[in-house]
């Protein structure tokens, strides 16, 4: 009795491609089940408008005015409020010390495209920054310190932290 020498090799074949295809059947179901997309996310695109902006100082009615930073969207996709899932603005002083700044009194859901916005430094406690889309909303705000370069920044969360736009500025 003669044996087919290939006979052995076509069956190794043949479960090698089995083990591998479903291996790959595997891996397309748990990225489906935990969320892995298949394409890339759209990049979040916007352009803004920054200025400092002096406001009266809430804390020592009749003093000097302090600086408050206003934006706003000229251009680009919708972009929702804060937190995650949404829009963060951080500020990094010049000692590069970060602070991510909290929501104030907002009247809205969104940043809408020409709609302004206001950051300020809020007395009382050293890194707390509000933003408010209500200018008459600032209030107990102090300078911002230390005076340096201070870096802008506006991310989207959803996207893991990719930044939408970017500024420096002196105040």
């Amino acid at each position: 009795m003669n044996l087919d020498p290939d006979q052995a090799v076509s069956e190794v074949i043949g479960t090698v491609l089995m083990v591998a295809m479903v291996v790959m059947i595997a891996g397309i179901i748990a990225a489906m089940l935990f969320g892995m997309p298949f394409i890339p996310q759209k990049p979040t695109l916007a352009s803004f408008t920054v200025e400092i902006i002096q406001v009266p100082n809430s804390t020592q009615p009749g003093a000097q005015t302090v600086p408050a930073i206003s934006f706003h969207q000229v251009s680009g996709n919708k972009l929702a409020f804060f937190g995650e899932n949404g829009t963060n603005i951080r500020l990094s002083d010049p000692d590069s010390v970060t602070y991510t700044v909290t929501s104030g009194s907002m009247t809205g859901t969104e940043i809408q495209i020409g709609k302004q916005f206001f950051v300020f430094r809020k007395s009382g406690s050293p890194g707390y920054f509000q933003v408010t889309d209500n200018q008459g909303n600032i209030s107990s705000n102090e300078h911002f310190t230390p005076h340096g370069t201070w870096r802008f920044t506006i991310t989207d969360e959803k996207e893991t932290d990719m930044v939408i736009f970017q500024q420096d500025l002196s105040l």
